[in-house]
């Protein structure tokens, strides 16, 4: 995606039973030029190797059919306490779906949750060391997510970085405006439980893209079921690329 343009990064943690995924499906359609990012959850990690289950293949096969989905394998680190092995387990997982013979759902990149916010040498080794071996193979695009304002140098390990991920009532764009400008582009906003209306969602919006934040979730929901202002974000997003 091109730097500077808005897009949506979506934690798509919803079991995909038959219809599940559709509103999803609809939103890539009706947008074809926003970029999304999708977060792929089928059991806190890749659950057993080597494939996930029929529903999953069924999903993300079809998700691979719109040019506009990235779509990234979720891995948590427990905040970098996570023993190495079983993290690059579950990469290597992920990175196995590529073979699949009977449809595509490969896998594009890896979203680090539970990552650590704070600067150590030990912490930023052990990011460093799980972000390269996500890089391995066809996969290119890493996402951290500590949920909160990070040290810079984390910014240098990732392609993307989740500087709030929250309820609505504790967001505050005075906190957002502390991440210096040349990370604005590359920092994710994650907001769950949206209490306001559409016109003040589709304002959020307008503020995120005008101080040049990149990646964009907003949800009356939190990740287990589609927001009720869903096609309006799509909406708001896209006015603003």
């Amino acid at each position: 995606m091109k730097s500077g343009t808005p897009f949506i990064i979506l934690p798509l943690y919803i079991y995909p039973t038959v219809g599940a995924w559709d509103p999803l499906y609809s939103t890539l359609s009706r947008h074809p030029q926003l970029p999304f990012i999708i977060v792929i959850n089928p059991a806190s990690g890749p659950g057993e190797p080597p494939y996930p289950n029929s529903d999953y293949i069924t999903a993300i096969t079809k998700l691979r059919s719109y040019p506009n989905a990235t779509l990234l394998g979720y891995v948590h680190t427990m905040y970098g306490s996570r023993e190495e092995t079983a993290v690059n387990g579950d990469i290597d997982v992920y990175h196995g779906w590529k073979d699949f013979a009977a449809s595509d759902i490969s896998i594009d990149g890896i979203f680090f949750d539970e990552a650590p916010s704070s600067y150590t040498d030990e912490l930023f080794s052990y990011m460093s060391t799980i972000c390269h071996h996500a890089r391995r193979g066809d996969t290119s695009t890493v996402v951290l997510n500590p949920g909160v304002l990070v040290d810079g140098a984390y910014y240098s390990i990732a392609d993307l970085v989740v500087g709030f991920e929250n309820f609505h009532d504790a967001y505050s764009l005075d906190a957002l405006s502390k991440i210096e400008s040349s990370y604005r582009a590359s920092t994710c906003v994650l907001i769950h439980h949206f209490s306001g209306t559409e016109e003040g969602q589709a304002d959020l919006v307008n503020d995120l893209v005008r101080d040049e934040f990149g990646g964009l979730f907003i949800s009356t929901e939190e990740y287990h079921s589609w927001s009720g202002l869903w096609e309006e974000f799509g909406n708001a997003v896209t006015s603003c690329a």
